[in-house]
């Protein structure tokens, strides 16, 4: 990590991964409420 900022490519990623696990929670019918 550079001071604790990620560089913008390794931020859009881990942000993409985030996106895809939603995405995939979403398409088998998990959603945040079920995750509590």
């Amino acid at each position: 990590l550079n001071h604790g900022r990620l560089k913008e490519d390794e931020a859009r990623k881990y942000f993409q991964q985030l996106i895809n696990a939603v995405d995939y929670c979403h398409s088998r019918g998990v959603y945040h409420r079920d995750l509590k």
